[in-house]
């Protein structure tokens, strides 16, 4: 029994960090692709900037940085446009939740004890504390 909380246990330390690893991914994205431009400013000016061909403009790169985040941008509308919720529905499916509820103990239900007039405290008192009998 603890080799399946250990490997639950496992599971859901994987299913966690991959899930920090692709919050992480797509909120940098951007700075990534910055960090790219600037790292690569020469190459992407002399190989694959757009406009390299044309003598007069000086965009230096800047037109494909552009496309790249324009790329972006478009991506991150369309993930968040409607795809969210068809994610949640999928990722909580009636299958899954029925396997995560057999690995999990089940949990029992606590027992109070019920009220019972023979063991009441005025009962003994009625033994000890009554008024005197008159001859």
């Amino acid at each position: 029994m603890s080799r399946i909380f250990a490997s639950v246990r496992v599971l859901k330390n994987c299913i966690i960090g991959l899930l920090i690893i692709n919050t992480l991914l797509s909120a940098l994205t951007v700075p990534l692709i910055y960090l790219d431009f600037n790292v690569r400013r020469d190459y992407i000016a002399k190989a694959l900037c757009i406009n390299r061909d044309q003598p007069i403009t000086m965009c230096g790169g800047k037109c494909y940085l552009d496309t790249n985040l324009g790329k972006v941008s478009e991506n991150q509308d369309k993930k968040s446009a409607g795809t969210q919720r068809g994610v949640e529905i999928s990722f909580f499916s009636q299958e899954l939740m029925s396997l995560i509820s057999s690995l999990l103990p089940v949990e029992r239900e606590k027992e109070y004890m019920s009220y019972d007039s023979a063991f009441s405290p005025s009962s003994f008192y009625e033994d000890i504390f009554h008024p005197p009998k008159s001859f």
